[in-house]
C-alpha cells in the first residue's frame, strides 16, 4: 500500500472579503480589519476619484470569486460591482471601537476588548493584539502609553507598554501565550512592517503573519520621501539606501533569527539594512536573509493568488516573476534567478528599479496587453 501525504494551506485563511477604503478614513478601516478576524483580508486605499474610474474596481477585484463581499469604507457603490457579480457593504465613520464595525457587517461580539493608545505609533500593534487575541479594539485618545485587555465585566486581564511592542520580534499568533519568543529563539520567518495605515500596511502584514504563522515586527513609519526620480546609481544610491535603511531599522532589530524576512513598507526596501556584525561577504540583510518586499498594495494582490494556488495544478507553461528593485545600483541575485528558472524551462519575467515598485494591477483572464519592446508594459 502506498500512502501520498499532501501539505496544502487551509483555504480558510483566505477570507472572503475585501476592504476598500477612501483616503481619510484608513482609521475606520482599520478597525473593520479587527472585526474581520483572523485570516488575511486584502485592503486597498484609493481617492474617491480613483473610485469613480471604471477601471479601478475591475483591476482590483476582477480576479475575486463571485459572492465576494467588498466593504467600501467611505466609499459609494459603483456600477462595475454589479457585473462583478460581489455583494457591497458601505461602512461609515467608526468613532472608536471595532464592536460598530461587527455589528455593521454583521459578526458576532466579542467577549474581550483590547483598549490602546488612539495614536499612529498604537495602531500596529494594537491590530496584531486584537487580531491574535480575539478581541474588539477601542482606540481611546485618553488612554496612556499601555494596551490594557479587559473582559466583558471589566475586569483587567493583561497589559503591554507600547515600547515593548515597536522594534521588537513578537510571538507568532499561535503561540499568543508568551509576549515574546526566548531570546535567540529561530523562526523560518519573520515578518517587518512599517508601522503605518497608508495604504492599510499593517492590516496586510498582520493577515499575512496569521495565514504563515511566523513572527512580527513593527518599525516606525517612514518619514523620507521617495525620490520622483529614482535612486541614483551605483555607489550614491547604495549610500541612499543604506542610510534610509538604517533609519528605519533599530540596532537591536538588525539581526533577527531568521531564515527569511518578508518586508512591508510603503515604498522602502530593506535589503541595504546593515548588519550589527560585519563579517567578511556579508554586510547587509540581502546577504544574509532570503528578502521579499510587498510594497504599497502589493500584498493585497499577490497574497490572494499565493493562498489560492496553493491547491491548483501548475500550469503547462510557467513564468518566473523576479523583483529586482536594487539592480540597477548594486549586484543582487536578480540575475542567478532570471538564468536557473530559463535554465528550468520556466520563461523569467524580470521587474527591476521602480518597476519592481510600481503598482500591480490584475488583468482579466484572456485579455492580452500589448507589449513594445524596449518600452514599459
Amino acid at each position: 500500500m502506498t500512502l501520498l501525504i499532501e501539505s496544502v494551506l487551509d483555504p480558510q485563511r483566505l477570507q472572503d472579503i475585501v476592504i476598500v477604503a477612501a483616503k481619510g478614513w484608513e482609521r475606520e478601516a482599520l478597525l473593520i480589519r479587527v472585526a474581520c478576524g483572523r485570516g488575511f483580508v486584502p485592503c486597498f486605499v484609493v481617492s474617491t476619484e480613483q473610485w469613480a474610474d471604471r477601471v479601478t474596481a475591475s483591476s482590483l477585484l476582477g480576479d475575486k470569486p463571485p459572492g465576494t463581499t467588498v466593504v467600501g469604507v467611505g466609499l459609494d457603490t459603483v456600477p462595475e460591482l454589479e457585473q462583478l457579480e460581489v455583494d457591497f457593504i458601505r461602512a461609515g465613520r467608526v468613532r472608536s471601537s471595532s464592536a460598530e464595525a461587527a455589528e455593521m457587517l454583521g459578526r458576532p461580539c466579542l467577549s474581550t476588548t483590547l483598549t490602546a493608545p488612539d495614536c499612529p505609533q498604537a495602531h500596529g500593534p494594537a491590530l496584531y493584539l486584537a487580531v491574535t487575541l480575539g478581541a474588539n479594539l477601542t482606540l481611546d485618545p485618553a488612554a496612556d502609553d499601555r494596551l490594557q485587555l479587559t473582559a466583558s465585566d471589566a475586569t483587567s486581564l493583561r497589559s503591554w507598554r507600547l515600547a515593548d511592542l515597536v522594534g521588537k520580534v513578537l510571538p507568532p499568533p499561535s503561540d499568543s501565550s508568551q509576549m515574546f519568543p526566548h531570546a535567540g529563539e529561530q523562526h523560518e520567518e519573520i515578518v517587518v512592517c512599517e508601522n503605518s495605515t497608508h495604504d492599510l500596511l499593517i492590516c496586510q502584514a498582520v493577515g499575512y503573519a496569521d495565514v504563515r504563522c511566523c513572527p512580527i515586527a513593527f518599525i516606525t513609519e517612514v518619514t523620507a520621501q521617495e525620490p520622483v526620480r529614482g535612486f541614483p546609481d551605483e555607489a550614491a544610491g547604495v549610500q541612499l539606501l543604506e542610510n534610509h535603511a538604517a533609519a528605519a531599522v533599530p540596532p537591536e532589530l538588525r539581526n533577527p533569527h531568521a531564515t527569511t524576512l518578508t518586508v512591508f513598507t510603503r515604498w522602502l526596501p530593506l535589503h541595504l539594512t546593515p548588519l550589527p556584525h560585519t563579517i567578511s561577504g556579508t554586510q547587509h540583510w540581502l546577504d544574509s536573509y532570503g528578502l521579499a518586499h510587498l510594497p504599497g498594495h502589493l500584498g493585497s494582490v499577490l497574497i490572494p493568488r499565493l493562498l489560492n494556488g496553493s491547491l491548483q495544478r501548475a500550469p503547462a507553461v510557467s513564468f518566473g516573476l523576479v523583483f529586482d528593485a536594487l539592480g540597477t545600483v548594486v549586484d543582487t541575485e536578480g540575475h542567478v534567478y532570471a538564468d536557473r528558472l530559463a535554465a528550468g524551462l520556466s520563461y523569467p519575467l524580470v521587474l527591476a528599479s521602480r518597476g519592481a515598485r510600481r503598482e500591480v494591477r490584475a488583468g482579466r483572464p484572456g485579455r492580452r496587453r500589448r507589449h513594445r519592446p524596449g518600452g514599459r508594459r
